[in-house]
């Protein structure tokens, strides 16, 4: 019997937070980076796990895992943007 790994870390989503994000999933007008972690951490709150989630979004699973920690630690809309943009935006 082959071992399955450790089972997933679910992201822990508030019910508003989890809405918000679902929307952005949605959009059409979002940059299409902050879709795929929208998608990254709704499919992570459920539980899935990162091979799930790299096949559903076409990232791959060292991007899922990243953005999955990030989500873990900073579970806002803000987590959506790169780090790049964050010091923009702070800089402003």
């Amino acid at each position: 019997m082959q071992n399955p790994g450790p089972s997933p870390l679910p992201v822990e989503l508030a019910p508003e937070l989890r809405a918000e994000l679902a929307e952005i999933a949605r959009c059409t007008t979002r940059r299409a980076s902050e879709v795929r972690r929208a998608k990254i951490a709704l499919l992570a709150s459920e539980g899935r796990d990162t091979g799930f989630i790299a096949s559903k979004t076409g990232c791959s699973e060292r991007t899922v895992r990243y953005w999955k920690q990030r989500f873990r630690g900073d579970v806002t809309t803000s987590a959506l943007r790169d780090q790049l943009e964050s010091m923009r935006l702070e800089q402003e």
